[in-house]
């Protein structure tokens, strides 16, 4: 018997600080029935064995590597040929394995986590094993609710952040040859970003099309970024200053949404998309 706290969790060769993983192995079967038959006489194959892979965990702001794929995954519009990354899960390994959904979620007071799943469409490999000498993130990256920042640090008293999130999706689509169990090629058929924060001013919608960083933000000009610094920079001024950084530039806003409540201030929550 393993133990959670036993096992590895490698996205291409990185160990990650996750709080939870999975792997769901699926088969599409159809029945096959013959006339005359009222139960399947067989069943046959209906779609490729996939494999996804779902992982829970703190992320590094120094070395987001999900993020790192996620950022290359959006210049392949020109190039939609990509091999895909290994996978590990206490020793079990997908091989070719494609970002299908990438999600980060900060609130005030809590530390980050990311959501990532990934798709194989190859046999999985390996057993289950205990974790080896696998370096993780140190505590001195790990991002905090208080140090999310729109623009950058300086402008956090001007534009406060109540809370932030990020989700990319991509669709891909594997293409096989007659008497091929695995693709020939995976391709990547589209992607998107969406990305959402709420404050306590209200900036209207100026024109259908409106990107994010055009008279949105009025503090130091055009910047297109939101800036997630790690905890241990906010309280003691020490370790490293680099920021997991999401740049902005070229999203729409598509939603402003204004509410109130008794005894709470009255939020704006504003959302805006991008796709590839």
């Amino acid at each position: 018997m393993i133990n959670f706290n036993q096992i590895d969790v490698l996205i291409s060769g990185s160990g990650v600080l996750a709080q939870s993983a999975s792997i769901d192995s699926s088969n599409s079967l159809t029945p096959i029935y013959s006339i005359g038959k009222y139960n399947p006489c067989n069943h046959s194959p209906n779609g490729a064995i996939k494999n996804n892979f779902s992982i829970s965990y703190i992320p590094e702001t120094s070395n987001e590597i999900n993020y790192n794929i996620v950022s290359y995954l959006r210049t392949l519009a020109n190039d939609v040929i990509h091999s895909g990354i290994q996978v590990v899960i206490g020793g079990v390994t997908g091989y070719n394995c494609y970002l299908n959904s990438y999600s980060l979620r900060v609130a005030p007071n809590e530390i980050l986590n990311v959501s990532v799943n990934y798709s194989s469409f190859q046999e999985i490999s390996g057993n289950l094993n205990q974790k080896q000498n696998t370096t993780y993130n140190a505590k001195d990256f790990i991002p905090y609710g208080f140090s999310t920042f729109i623009l950058n640090s300086g402008d956090a008293s001007n534009l406060p952040v109540f809370d932030f999130s990020y989700d990319f999706s991509a669709n891909w689509e594997p293409i096989y040859k007659v008497g091929q169990k695995t693709p020939t090629q995976v391709n990547l058929m589209s992607a998107s970003e969406s990305l959402s924060f709420t404050r306590d001013t209200l900036t209207k919608i100026q024109f259908s099309g409106q990107k994010l960083n055009e008279g949105y933000f009025t503090i130091n000009g055009n910047d297109t970024t939101i800036d997630i610094y790690n905890w241990q920079v906010y309280c003691s001024g020490t370790g490293s200053f680099t920021p997991l950084i999401f740049d902005i530039s070229g999203a729409k806003i598509n939603n402003i949404q204004l509410s109130a409540q008794i005894n709470d201030i009255v939020r704006v929550k504003t959302t805006a998309q991008k796709f590839y």
